[in-house]
């Protein structure tokens, strides 16, 4: 394919570009077709021009980008500490699991060991079996996840 273009397509460029036509260019634009090619796209693209062209003034893109970026960030944070909730989950059914079996394990000492309770068997240094004390712990525990797993979701 061969483009051709006429030598007088600089003039009808300049006109189109002032908005003046002579009747000498008009009678050459009949015979011409790549200057009335060039006038009929020309024509296009200004009037497409005119009517895209924005009623109010375009706002900052500083601050557009910038909340951008700080919401890219929040939604990187996201993906990084999606596992988070669902590992305290688990930690709680765990600690839970182990708090229960500790409990129904213990039961007898613990039976015993609350018949027997009073205040001197309290303050008695022989008063704490291990396994009471794991229960214990266990159970601080628990309470400690749970405030914490609570506090974290708000």
């Amino acid at each position: 394919m061969r483009l051709r273009s006429c030598d007088r397509e600089t003039a009808v460029r300049r006109a189109l570009a002032e908005g003046k036509l002579d009747a000498a260019l008009r009678q050459h634009l009949v015979g011409c077709r790549s200057c009335s090619d060039l006038v009929l796209v020309e024509t296009f693209l200004q009037r497409s021009a005119r009517e895209l062209r924005p009623v109010a003034p375009l706002p900052d893109p500083g601050p557009i980008w910038w909340r951008a970026r700080l919401q890219a960030r929040a939604e990187a944070a996201e993906r990084a500490t999606w596992m988070i909730p669902a590992l305290q989950r688990l930690a709680l059914t765990g600690i839970a699991i182990v708090a229960g079996l500790a409990f129904a394990r213990s039961w007898p000492v613990l039976r015993t060991w609350l018949g027997a309770l009073t205040p001197d068997s309290l303050l008695a240094a022989g008063a704490a079996s291990p396994t009471l004390v794991i229960l214990g712990s266990l159970g601080v525990l628990a309470l400690l996840a749970l405030f914490d797993f609570t506090h974290v979701r708000e």
